[in-house]
């Protein structure tokens, strides 16, 4: 069985036809088994809506909204996570395949396609055993996830508009755990702690080197001209290398990252659609990660480490980079020896032996967050 589950609005009729239309078209030829359209019971919402009444092919779910507090992403990430877990309920059985998808998110139908019918093959990373003995922890996870990409410079910052997984790993994205910890890490500002968050949540008790970089996410904006001064400070910082490892095992392990070819997927932000309600869908088009799929990819340089990491985006298209890590020599940057000491530092952590490099790491980006924010 395969289920897709749709969650959110947009304003934009045209956008919404276009986003169902794959899933509607997959529904009818048996590749999905299931449309869910889950959204709240407001009046307001009706309109917006009403397209996916009208198609035979979708159950639509209507439930009650819940009172959020706190700033409006913070409450944003709260629903978006009700919203998809009073969906997976109705899917029932954890070990059901599950897309999740919002009606502002563009698949192409050959490419979903594509993606259900390998789940079997991309469901379970390649075995690293032969370089890298088992001195990390395992999967949270029954089979990895699939995100169009993710970032090899920003742990845990991935689209999470769209992904793919079992239902019952797909769970763990969205427990009350999530819920608590946007209201408390970050600032204000902290506008990309919902993508990272998301994510992260069920490494950090695995993976506790995480748990600071969650609380103090402030520390690490996404704005282009803070990421230009903070990658130096990171590169030149030994407990960065430490995060970046350790997130690129998680990557390796845990999510299959695959953006395509380009055209293939897109985004159209809740902004652009409401600034171009009236507008072609062609012309929403604009999200940078997706305007130029294989630019991003060339930046990656797979069989090197720093390359990518001197960049302020370090978007991945593919799993080749967090592969090559783990795989097979790596041309620059480091040594075979220095990944393997990485690595048992990370599973030590909780001795306190990167304690004296975290502080210094940390209390270098605090006065840069000082010095510029």
């Amino acid at each position: 069985m395969t289920t897709a589950i749709v969650t959110g609005f947009t304003v934009h009729a045209a956008l919404m036809q276009k986003s169902f239309a794959p899933l509607l078209n997959l529904r009818r030829r048996g590749v999905l088994d299931r449309v869910i359209y889950m959204t709240w019971d407001d009046g307001a919402l009706d309109d917006l809506v009403a397209p996916a009444m009208a198609w035979r092919e979708v159950e639509v779910v209507r439930v009650p909204q819940p009172r959020v507090s706190g700033i409006a992403q913070r409450r944003g990430f709260i629903l978006q996570s009700r919203n998809i877990a009073a969906a997976l309920k109705l899917v029932g059985n954890p070990a059901e395949l599950v897309v999740k998808s919002r009606p502002d998110f563009l698949f192409d139908e050959g490419f979903l396609e594509d993606k259900i019918g390998r789940f079997g093959q991309w469901r379970t990373a390649p075995d690293f055993s032969q370089r890298i003995p088992p001195i990390l922890p395992p999967s949270p996870f029954q089979a990895r996830i699939w995100v169009p990409w993710g970032d090899g410079g920003a742990p845990f910052y991935y689209e999470d508009a769209a992904f793919i997984g079992l239902a019952g790993d797909l769970e763990k994205l969205v427990t009350p755990l999530a819920d608590e910890l946007i209201q408390h890490c970050g600032d204000d500002l902290s506008v990309n702690l919902a993508h990272v968050l998301r994510f992260a949540v069920p490494f950090l008790n695995t993976f506790p080197i995480f748990l600071r970089y969650i609380r103090d996410f402030h520390l690490f904006r996404m704005n282009l001209e803070y990421r230009k001064a903070m990658v130096p400070i990171c590169i030149a910082d030994p407990y960065y290398w430490h995060l970046a490892v350790a997130h690129a095992w998680i990557m390796a392990a845990n999510f299959h990252v695959d953006c395509g070819r380009q055209g293939q997927l897109h985004l159209v932000t809740s902004s652009t659609a409401h600034e171009r309600r009236d507008r072609p869908v062609e012309e929403l088009c604009d999200y940078v990660t997706y305007k130029d799929v294989e630019a991003w990819r060339a930046l990656e340089e797979p069989g090197s480490f720093l390359p990518l990491l001197t960049h302020a985006g370090c978007r991945l298209m593919d799993d080749d980079w967090q592969m090559r890590l783990f795989s097979g020599p790596v041309d620059q940057g480091y040594t075979h020896e220095n990944l393997l000491a990485i690595l048992s530092n990370v599973r030590q952590y909780q001795s306190g032996l990167l304690s004296e490099m975290e502080e210094t790491f940390y209390g270098a980006l605090n006065k840069l967050y000082r010095d510029i924010a």
